[in-house]
């Protein structure tokens, strides 16, 4: 009995002596420029022991030895492979985003280990969601570290930085890109590969989407993406989750971060697991902002609320079908600026020339009072996919959205939480795509789409409506082509729209009488693009793109006042619609490592440029003294180039240099375009600090940035002349203390360090005050 004992007692050993034992090599490489990125550290948390690469990228984890090796060694020494198992793995690099990857050890595995190194080079547009191809596009992008570091930013502020990109902003807290010069209904934005749906038309209407959503930001500044819905006249912005990874471990972090401008905190998690039966994320944040304050004063009214969720859901049923779930609720309240909204037109004029607006007090509150915003947005999207036999594959969309708007003014006889426009519109989004993959080298897309909303008044606001109630009846089809062979990529394409606009709405004129109006409009995209690698060192890269753009509801038929950016909007019934034609031409070139110049140059004319002008002229309304904006029309040209230049004089030290011109002209009455970006020049100096014992991955960076005054204007077609150009310098750290399998980030980052007295040409309120001053934001993630 003893000997059976001890003989049980020893089975575990046994079995472990005959457990399977495999090789883990690999290369770590920088996902940019796919360099190789010398002396990465690889470690592997369960047995607590890693590996350095050599200076060509290369590694393998081994228990008798973690030493770089070189690629040619032998793998297959019995004493240098590790048992099989589940196991995770810490890549990090100088400089670097560092990875946490998950390896289901089964064989002898090899690791290609993509760190984003350049991230400032990040221009090729692999879609991580609902696409996952490649195009000839040019774009830019954000890694989830950045918006990490950022996390107070909204969307719009988040992409400023890119060169190319700026924001049209409506105070402190409210801010929509603009892509080469263009905004609002000419700009796609895709919420995990779904045309957010909203009232996208007013320049006071932030896209409702949270960045902590994304895995990653991509900024599509070339012509027309054809398989998008939605228009994309200027360009096309990415907002992608990314696909969760195999992992059967519950992983995830939670992210706080702490602004001194408004005394905002903001809180997100992220959880996600690889489960048995589906691979499932949550993601959540709330926010909690005050007034923030100019380098003088409070602005009064000027804080936000924010809360908002998203859940995804993944589910592969067999090696045919697969699918997957996504819902995402944005939640948010905010104040608009109280000096914008005045009583009178003798108090309007005192308040363009005034240095501090009305109603300023030197008391701070997290109060939000009338004028303010309410909104709400709904997305559901459910896709599922089948992998056919011939290298084809089918995808099949459905998504529906509800977008809930209401703003409050400041109103007389009790009536100031009625709100003033109450807006609800549902989209109804279907799609069936089919990609092929042709001979070696080509790749087939095509699909068909089809889209309906309805845009609907919420009665009780006692006021008339700002823009009427319409439905949108979209069908449309698209077919394009990908080919690419050795150091060629071509791609062409097309895409037709049937749109059907049905409007009901009441005259202009007294006695007010209800009346219908029907469009059927034609929207047609064509595109074409080319990529050459000439050598190692250069690429060129050319696209060109047409595309058709009817106007849409508010431009033909707003009528009222917009109490979030303080104006009498007026529509245009006699609109027809836009003509682009858009060409861009860029050029990569890398003569070393350690130098990296990019230059994109554009030419867009626009027949029939529907434009938002100012009157010379107030009007004095029940409800305050406002100035009046009428939407027109005239032939345009947008020209303009963005440089890059990255030089990295050692592996710890980066400087970043951009430039952005852009010239709008109007062609028909030779006038410059209003409300253009301004050019704009930035530095940026990081530096990688060594890794210490405790502290990884450290870095410094300080940034300075120069908006010229925007000197094209016409003095009579804007109320002030623009502000003077300015300068802001922001400096940032962050760094990473890894305790066990957890690690935690810590970051600091000063906004506007001197806290200089400016105002931006592109924010509508202008005209009432200054810009935001000195901001400390701090924030800590503890990542499980």
């Amino acid at each position: 009995m003893r000997l059976l004992l001890a003989l049980i007692g020893l089975l575990p050993f046994a079995l472990s002596g005959q457990q399977a034992s495999f090789s883990i090599r690999g290369q770590v490489v920088d996902a940019s420029s796919e360099e190789p990125l010398a002396f990465a550290n690889i470690y592997l948390e369960e047995l607590g022991f890693g590996a350095q690469a050599d200076d060509g990228g290369y590694f393998r984890l081994s228990r008798a030895n973690s030493s770089a090796i070189d690629e040619e060694s032998d793998f297959d020494r019995s004493n240098e492979k590790i048992p099989g198992g589940e196991y995770h793995l810490r890549i990090s690099h100088v400089g670097c985003e560092p990875q946490r990857l998950f390896l289901k050890l089964e064989r002898d595995t090899f690791l290609l280990i993509e760190l984003i190194h350049h991230a400032e080079l990040l221009n090729e547009v692999v879609i991580q969601g609902q696409q996952g191809e490649v195009t000839t596009q040019n774009s830019v992008s954000i890694s989830l570290e950045e918006i990490g570091l950022r996390g107070t930013s909204d969307l719009a502020g988040l992409l400023d930085n890119l060169n190319g990109i700026s924001s049209l902003r409506n105070g402190s807290t409210i801010g929509k890109p603009i892509i080469h010069g263009l905004f609002g209904n000419r700009i796609a934005i895709l919420n995990n590969g779904i045309a957010q749906s909203g009232q996208q038309w007013g320049n006071d209407h932030a896209p409702e989407i949270d960045p902590f959503v994304a895995s990653h930001l991509s900024v599509i500044k070339g012509v027309s993406t054809l398989q998008f819905g939605g228009s994309s006249l200027g360009g096309v912005v990415l907002v992608e989750p990314g696909s969760i990874q195999d992992e059967p471990h519950l992983h995830g972090h939670l992210h706080y971060l702490y602004q001194s401008n408004g005394r905002g905190h903001a809180l997100n998690t992220r959880l996600e697991q690889a489960g048995s039966f589906v691979n499932w994320r949550f993601i959540g944040t709330v926010r909690h902002q005050g007034d923030q304050r100019t380098p003088d004063y409070f602005l009064k009214n000027t804080g936000k609320r924010e809360y908002n969720g998203a859940l995804q859901l993944e589910k592969k049923f067999d090696d045919q079908w697969s699918g997957n779930l996504y819902y995402s609720l944005f939640n948010t309240e905010l104040g608009i600026l109280r000096g914008s909204h005045i009583g009178n037109l003798t108090d309007l004029g005192a308040a363009m020339v005034r240095d501090e607006p009305l109603f300023t007090t030197n008391e701070f509150t997290y109060e939000i009072g009338a004028p303010r915003q309410k909104v709400s947005h709904h997305l559901l999207k459910i896709v599922a996919r089948q992998s056919l036999a011939n290298e084809g594959s089918l995808r099949f969309t459905y998504s529906f959205q509800i977008n809930d708007r209401r703003e409050f003014d400041v109103r007389r006889g009790g009536r100031t939480n009625i709100p003033a426009l109450d807006l609800v519109q549902t989209t109804h989004y279907g799609s069936a795509d089919y990609n092929k993959q042709v001979g070696r080298y080509g790749l087939l897309r095509a699909g068909v789409q089809f889209n309906y909303v309805d845009n609907d008044n919420q009665p009780g606001t006692g006021v008339l409506p700002l823009i009427p109630n319409y439905q949108s009846w979209r069908p449309g089809a698209y077919l394009s082509y990908l080919h690419e062979r050795a150091e060629w990529q071509f791609e062409f394409g097309g895409r037709y729209d049937y749109i059907r606009l049905g409007v009901n709405t009441i005259t202009r004129e007294v006695p007010r009488e209800p009346i219908e109006y029907d469009y059927n409009f034609h929207r047609f995209s064509l595109v074409a693009g080319s990529r050459y690698q000439v050598n190692p060192e250069l690429r060129l890269s050319a696209n060109l793109g047409f595309t058709r753009r009817p106007p849409e509801a508010n431009e033909l038929h707003s009528f009222g006042l917009h109490q979030g950016v303080s104006g009498i909007e007026e529509g245009n019934l006699d609109l027809k619609a836009e003509n682009s034609l858009k060409a861009t031409l860029g050029v990569d070139w890398s003569p070393g490592r350690a130098l990296f110049v990019q230059l994109l140059t554009y030419a867009q004319p626009i027949s029939d440029f529907i434009f938002l002008e100012p009157e010379a002229r107030f009007r004095q309304t029940v409800r305050g003294a406002f100035p009046v904006f009428v939407y027109r029309q005239t032939d345009a040209l947008l020209t303009g180039a963005d440089l890059m230049v990255s030089v990295e004089p050692s592996e710890r030290l980066k400087l970043v240099t951009q430039y952005s011109y852009l010239r709008g002209q109007d062609v028909d009455n030779g006038n410059p375009l209003i409300f253009m970006p301004p050019n704009r020049l930035s530095s940026s100096l990081q530096l990688a600090l060594s890794d210490g014992e405790s502290f990884k991955n450290s870095k410094l960076e300080i940034r300075g940035e120069y908006t010229f005054r925007q000197d094209r204007f016409t003095p009579n077609l804007d109320f002030q002349p623009p502000p003077d150009g300015f300068f802001l310098v922001t400096t940032s750290g962050s760094t990473h203390l890894n305790i066990g399998r957890q690690s935690l980030h810590l970051s600091l980052r000063l906004e506007n360090v001197f806290n200089v007295r400016y105002r931006d040409y592109l924010n509508r309120l202008r005209y009432f005050a200054d810009e935001l001053g000195r901001n400390l934001v701090a924030g800590v993630k503890w990542e499980f």
